[in-house]
């Protein structure tokens, strides 16, 4: 594989298809191949989708995208190795925001630990020992009586 090009991969769609492998320089010509292979699949002329960065020792960075299946007003017919080729269709890619898009399942790993601005913890964490996770300065002994 060419070193400036970038592996993709459907991370999911509305029409429920996850998967392939998409090679290209920019993520957006991996979404239009991604397109063109759901519209063969269905019947819909317009499908929201997320793909994925894959590339090994790359971010694994996501982009969301709408492609729309458009019908051309005269179609294309191209000869390749002797088989007539003829595309019906032009497909249109639309990059949307992450809030634009209907997220189905998030991904992502334990929650930050929150910190007051003295530096002590505000939350205990996940797993560990919970007697040492108390807040600093607030230890209870258990005797709320004043001394006399």
């Amino acid at each position: 594989m060419d070193s400036s090009k970038n592996s993709y991969t459907v991370e999911q769609s509305d029409i429920g298809f996850e998967g392939g492998r998409y090679i290209n320089k920019n993520p957006m010509s991996a979404a239009k191949k991604a397109a063109s292979r759901m519209f063969k699949i269905t019947n819909k002329k317009k499908i929201k989708f997320t793909i994925r960065k894959t590339t090994q020792g790359e971010n694994k960075k996501t982009y969301h995208y709408e492609a729309v299946q458009v019908t051309l007003k005269t179609p294309v017919v191209r000869i390749i190795d002797g088989k007539e080729i003829i595309n019906k269709y032009d497909i249109e890619i639309i990059p949307l925001d992450t809030l634009t898009c209907n997220k189905t399942k998030s991904v992502g790993g334990a929650s930050k630990k929150k910190t007051t601005k003295k530096g002590t913890r505000k939350y205990k964490s996940r797993g560990g020992n919970d007697d040492d996770e108390e807040e600093e300065g607030e230890e209870d002994d258990g005797d709320d009586d004043e001394e006399e």
